[in-house]
């Protein structure tokens, strides 16, 4: 949804949209189901309505067509990013690209990363390191679940666990030239937890930003908890650069393949739009940014892509090593055959957004993504394991959620976490706290 405040002082035409109450707008008429809501709006109203959320104006887009007028013909007027409250702590947001603003030093941090992480030839000389991973994640699985029937115990796969590991050891040595973490070790755990927090308090809609003059109370406790897990994580990214930088220091700089972090700490300007260094608490943000960015929701998307495939089996058998697109109805193999392409430019399908704020990443999600699920399909569900991660065919597919929408295999694996509902409403009026676990010892599935 493209956002712009004040739009109404700016703008003497504006697009139409249902009257707001005083003070709240209508944060109320979105209801419990948002996308249903927005969807009868948009019967009402057109595909380009208004709404005032609090004190934010907003537009929804909610066509193809218009989607395709905004990020071609308005791209540049939509492309700045509202301050939210919980991004001002620790000054993150003067170094982020996902949230921060338009400006000569996101121009040159997005062609940075761009050049030296997103081309073609970049992300096809790293295929050896996303194969390592994966095979890493394989044989934990294979290990760990054979180490558990030797104990007696039932061999539960928790899968969110596993592929969140590897995605976050591909962001690794990425960036880093590193593992973080494996399946039992412990080191590397407190980042995972200060980074999963500060993603969720991140993730919580805040209603300091609909109405702003609550800031000064912050009802919710959002920014004194983002605060304090932010610096955690800020805290542990240090640490790397500072071993990197003791590195130099010691004359150990020169290696064959560069990761990330050597790009921005050899970086000196590119004489267009940034004329000097980096500065070094910013390559910290950017640094942390990619593995918020790169880990929680590439294994996320493949839970999911996981578990609609064990309850379409149909779909499994058609489709083996790729997954296409997402819909309300799950029809991975709708895609063969059509020219809808999801690098932003069919505005049907733009999982990635499109224009100036695209995923930067998405070429590296699709080359993990199709290893990951080719991988699941030979690897994981075949054989002894089979049994303990297919799921038996019933029409009614609600008795797998519980209430605390866990998805829930029947045999041996481990719940696939699932929101039955994406009410911004409960959650942004809520001052209840989701009650979250990354520890490896749980079998807790992560957020999706």
């Amino acid at each position: 949804m493209p956002q712009r405040e004040n739009l109404g002082r700016r703008t003497k035409k504006l697009p139409p949209g249902p009257p707001g109450w005083p003070i709240i707008g209508n944060i109320f008429d979105l209801g419990t189901e948002p996308h249903r809501a927005l969807q009868e709006l948009k019967l009402k109203y057109g595909p380009v309505l208004r709404l005032r959320l609090g004190s934010m104006d907003t537009v929804v887009i909610q066509s193809a067509k218009a989607a395709a007028q905004l990020l071609k013909n308005h791209d540049a007027s939509f492309c700045d990013r509202k301050p939210l409250d919980v991004f001002t702590c620790h000054n993150y947001r003067d170094g982020s690209l996902a949230v921060g603003r338009f400006s000569p030093y996101w121009r040159t941090v997005r062609r940075l990363c761009s050049v030296e992480m997103m081309t073609v030839k970049r992300i096809n000389d790293t295929a050896s390191i996303r194969r390592k991973c994966i095979d890493q994640m394989i044989r934990n699985i294979e290990d760990d679940t054979a180490a558990a029937n030797a104990r007696g115990e039932s061999g539960v796969v928790n899968l969110p666990h596993y592929l969140f590991l590897m995605a976050f050891n591909v962001i690794g040595n990425l960036m880093l030239s590193r593992d973080l973490l494996d399946s039992q070790c412990k080191e590397g755990y407190e980042f995972v937890q200060a980074t999963g927090m500060a993603a969720m308090w991140a993730g919580t809609p805040n209603v300091a930003d609909f109405l702003p003059f609550l800031k000064w109370f912050d009802p919710q406790g959002l920014r004194r908890n983002m605060s304090r897990d932010m610096a955690r994580a800020l805290k542990i990214v240090e640490g790397f650069v500072k071993e990197r930088l003791e590195e130099y220091k010691l004359g150990n700089e020169e290696k064959n393949n560069k990761d990330f972090l050597d790009t921005l700490l050899e970086f000196e300007g590119d004489g267009k739009d940034w004329h000097e260094k980096i500065p070094y608490e910013r390559i910290i943000i950017i640094i942390l940014e990619m593995f918020f960015a790169g880990s929680e929701t590439t294994s996320a998307a493949t839970e999911w892509a996981m578990a609609e495939l064990l309850r379409k089996p149909e779909a499994m058998r058609k489709e083996e090593t790729q997954i296409l697109g997402r819909s309300l109805t799950f029809k991975p193999e709708r895609f063969l055959g059509s020219n809808i392409d999801y690098k932003g430019q069919n505005f049907e399908l733009i999982p990635f957004g499109s224009g100036r704020r695209i995923c930067i990443d998405s070429g590296l999600f699709f080359s993990l993504e199709k290893i990951m699920w080719a991988s699941g399909r030979r690897k994981v569900l075949t054989g002894s394991m089979s049994a303990s991660l297919m799921l038996p065919r019933r029409s009614n597919n609600s008795q797998y959620v519980d209430s605390h929408g866990y998805l829930r295999f029947p045999v041996g694996s481990s719940p696939v976490r699932v929101d039955p509902s994406i009410s911004i409403l409960r959650k942004a009026f809520s001052l209840d706290r989701p009650k979250t676990s990354v520890s490896p010892s749980k079998s807790s599935a992560t957020e999706s």
